[in-house]
């Protein structure tokens, strides 16, 4: 898109040549004001004091070549298109031109202020698109790495192709770190074969797919993160992924001690219930015992009565414990020792409120 009126600096030091290109100019764009420029430093005084749409440069200039006004203009980070005028035979100066970052050129011979107009818009629907872009991309750029997630790209194979600095600072790794790995390897051996197996099987018409996985900082310390991962495409073909995460350490912390709490409760209703329903300490102790095991984790367990009153031991519930250890257990004289060394402690094994 063209913004006009168009504001383009002449740059021709030859009067006729000048005069010549500046009405063809003005017969093919109306919304157009033509300042001229008849050496190298007039024009880039100029173009330091105001602004331009465009540039159109001849190359033979008495002070400096169009090649060294196109460097000067990119050392001053002028952004601006430029179109190169040489003459016939200068065909390869044109293309160095274009290297350096020229828009387009036009060489000198029969006919070539015709094209010049159409050469000129082209030039300047290009710069407006890339300026369109270039801008489009610094603004994710901001919104990427302002962002307080894991944002990342890889190749198909997981292999890091961007990253935002959040990456390394919530992983505590540096940037050459990361360059080109494969971010499986930073993840914990579990969740390592799920990412495997998420990209691998990753349907081609899904959009995104979400993971839950634990990496590893570098200091060893384990995160929790919940990636939203999408395909995404290059030239038609699928190219690598891209992926959003955000940590969930906390969150599984809470759920962890939640889950650890809604045990305990429930075990206790369990007992409590039981109570209710019978006074007898083998029953209670039963339900009791095979509750603790099961939130626990243990796979076996007993449950033993001391009555102080007599010093006597009795057992008051077993839970999955081998025939051979409950004999041991129960076996004449294998508490005495044991309860003789409680007795004697000085510590008091029930404290009186």
């Amino acid at each position: 898109m063209i913004h006009y009126p168009i504001k383009a600096m002449l740059v021709e030091h030859n009067p006729d040549q000048l005069l010549l290109t500046e009405r063809a100019l003005r017969r093919s764009i109306r919304e157009i004001e033509i300042v001229p420029a008849r050496n190298a430093q007039e024009c880039l005084n100029r173009l330091l004091r105001e602004d331009f749409s465009i540039v159109v440069l001849d190359y033979s200039l008495p002070d400096m070549d169009g090649l060294g006004v196109i460097r000067k203009l990119r050392e001053y980070g002028l952004d601006l298109p430029v179109v190169m005028v040489t003459g016939q035979g200068d065909e390869q100066l044109a293309v160095q031109a274009m290297k350096d970052g020229a828009y387009d050129y036009v060489v000198k011979k029969q006919g070539y202020l015709k094209m010049l107009p159409e050469i000129l818009e082209k030039a300047l629907e290009r710069h407006s698109l890339e300026s369109r872009l270039r801008s489009s991309e610094e603004r994710y750029h901001r919104l990427a790495e302002n962002a307080n997630e894991l944002i990342f790209t890889t190749d198909l194979d997981g292999r890091f192709t961007f990253f935002t600095s959040r990456v390394t600072s919530l992983l505590g790794y540096a940037t050459e770190e990361l360059q080109g790995r494969d971010f499986k390897e930073l993840l914990t051996a579990e969740s390592r074969e799920r990412a495997r197996k998420g990209l691998q099987d990753y349907p081609g018409d899904q959009e995104s797919k979400l993971l839950e996985l634990d990496f590893l900082t570098r200091d060893g310390s384990p995160k929790a993160f919940e990636l939203s991962l999408g395909r995404f495409v290059q030239g038609g073909r699928a190219a690598g992924f891209e992926v959003i995460g955000r940590d969930i350490t906390q969150r599984k912390v809470l759920e962890k001690k939640i889950l650890q709490r809604n045990k305990e409760l429930s075990t206790l209703l369990t007992v409590t219930s039981s109570i209710s329903h019978s006074l007898r300490i083998e029953e209670v102790a039963a339900i009791a015992l095979e509750k603790i095991c099961e939130f626990t984790g243990l796979n076996c367990g007993t449950i033993y009565t001391l009555r102080f009153t007599d010093s006597t031991l009795a057992q008051s519930a077993a839970f999955n414990l081998p025939q051979g250890l409950l004999r041991v257990l129960n076996s004449p004289g294998f508490w005495d020792e044991i309860l003789a060394s409680l007795f004697q402690s000085k510590i008091p094994l029930i404290h009186p409120d």
